[in-house]
């Protein structure tokens, strides 16, 4: 009994204590919850993106950029018209400075053509030259560009009655062939000058100038200063030269006019003869009634003369037809 009452009061006093004692051998009805753990801070928010933009993604990965495509070539440019049409004639105003031009009637640019500079005399036009020298009317005509360069003041330097500057119309005549080898198809290795009287010592000092342009002269009844064979800078040049010995205005030994001395026509052909490598022999033929070649030996090009004996100052017609012997010359010279 006193056992009884014994539990009885350890019941009362663990009751008043609040505890739960499990009977020997059982677990406890319920036990005390484990404290949570402290919850993991929350990582923020992304920021949103800003308005219009989307969010932030990962670049894609880069890939190499694609060639360039190949620009098309450049379309051709139009064909542009000569400015004077075959089989006629025309000028061309060369930036204050003018020449007049033939196209042959069977111009094509298809193929390379020789050009033919004509020099007019002193005091005289160019369309009076064109016209008594009938290169236009020839083969000559048929077979190159023939240009006619206008002077200053009816003269040519290398002669005293030049108005132009020293050098100009050599300046004049390089630009003029570059100009018509800009309109036309020309053959530059066949550059070819003649001219009448001063128009000759012009044809001269083209010779002795620009040896790099032209491959022949061919002077008729020419004056020959002295300084159209003056500070040539060298190289060969073929030479026909047509000359009167009766000639009473441009003597063929030489002499002085218009206050100034010009060349004998022996010498200066002798200072080509020596300046194209010729050998001491002068051939001279007679060909024609009262006039005769001279043509010089082992040359590296051709120099020649054509004496008109005991004539004057001329362009000849006949014995020997002057414009048919110049280009029968000039056409097989080459540079």
């Amino acid at each position: 009994m006193k056992i009884l009452r014994d539990l009885r009061a350890l019941a009362v006093a663990a009751l008043a204590a609040g505890a739960i004692i499990a009977a020997p051998g059982q677990a406890a009805a319920q036990e005390a919850p484990a404290p949570a753990p402290a919850p993991a801070p929350e990582s923020p928010a992304p920021a949103p993106a800003p308005e219009g933009e989307p969010p932030e993604a990962s670049a894609p990965e880069a890939s190499a950029p694609e060639p360039p495509a190949p620009e098309a070539p450049p379309a051709p440019p139009a064909p542009v018209a000569p400015p004077v049409a075959p089989g006629a004639d025309g000028e061309i105003d060369l930036g204050g400075r003018f020449y007049v031009i033939h196209v042959p009637a069977d111009y094509t640019p298809e193929r390379a053509w020789p050009v033919l500079v004509g020099y007019s005399a002193y005091q005289d036009s160019t369309e009076n030259f064109r016209n008594y020298s009938r290169l236009r009317e020839s083969i000559a005509g048929r077979e190159a560009i023939i240009v006619y360069p206008r002077s200053i003041g009816g003269s040519w330097e290398g002669s005293p009655t030049a108005t132009s500057r020293p050098g100009e119309d050599i300046a004049f005549t390089r630009a003029m062939i570059d100009d018509v080898a800009g309109k036309y198809t020309v053959d530059r290795a066949r550059v070819y000058a003649t001219g009448m009287s001063t128009g000759g010592g012009m044809a001269m000092v083209a010779a002795c100038h620009m040896p790099d342009v032209f491959a022949a002269v061919a002077p008729v009844s020419g004056a020959y200063y002295n300084p159209v064979n003056m500070n040539c800078p060298g190289g060969p040049v073929s030479v026909l030269m047509v000359h009167g010995t009766g000639d009473t205005l441009m003597e063929y030994d030489g002499g002085n006019r218009h206050g100034a001395d010009y060349l004998a026509v022996p010498d200066l052909y002798e200072s080509y003869a020596q300046r194209n490598g010729c050998g001491p022999g002068r051939e001279t033929r007679p060909e024609w009634q009262g006039a005769e070649r001279v043509v010089a030996g082992g040359c590296a090009r051709e120099t020649e003369q054509i004496r008109v004996l005991g004539s004057n100052h001329l362009w000849w017609y006949e014995n020997p037809n002057t414009t048919e012997e110049i280009w029968a010359f000039l056409a097989r010279q080459h540079k």
